[in-house]
């Protein structure tokens, strides 16, 4: 679908075009007329905003001796930090769900085993703990891991 351009303004679709155009003379154009005498006013054809990938960012920059109107430019280090900002969120969340499979009960329970979410006898041992530990950690390694928030493989939490 082509788009449509007049003095470098971000460009819209044909449903957008104006109905009505006047000229310098005062001379009505109405739809069809107006869509097809729009070089006459300054109106441009421009390309459909090009797909990119999540790395990458498009920017609206007309050119019109050169005939390009978008710029495509790969993210920096802080849109890429951006994009994780949701990610963090769940990281975040995840991780505090499973605090409590790393926490000591040191008053009712040796010190081999640790204190359950569902109350304070339900513990786990020492080997289940270590996979929600290795999980845990899978977690907060996941933005160095995956600088494109969109590549992340969540990993799976340990079953009980």
């Amino acid at each position: 679908m082509t788009m449509y351009s007049k003095n470098g303004d971000y460009p819209i679709t044909r449903d957008k075009f104006p109905h009505l155009i006047k000229d310098s003379e005062g001379n009505d154009y109405t739809a069809e007329h107006a869509f097809h005498n729009r070089r006459k006013f300054g109106w441009w054809d421009v390309s459909d905003k090009p797909e990119v990938d999540y790395n990458q960012t498009v920017t609206w920059k007309p050119n019109t001796r050169s005939q390009k109107w978008w710029e495509i430019n790969n993210k920096t280090t802080e849109e890429l930090y951006q994009d994780w900002s949701s990610g963090r969120e769940q990281r975040n969340r995840l991780l505090i769900e499973s605090d409590w499979s790393q926490v000591y009960d040191l008053h009712t329970l040796p010190s081999t085993e640790r204190i359950g979410i569902n109350g304070p006898n339900k513990a786990i041992n020492l080997a289940k703990s270590k996979k929600w530990e290795i999980y845990r950690q899978e977690l907060r390694d996941l933005p160095s891991k995956y600088p494109n928030f969109n590549e992340c493989i969540w990993p799976k939490s340990p079953v009980e």
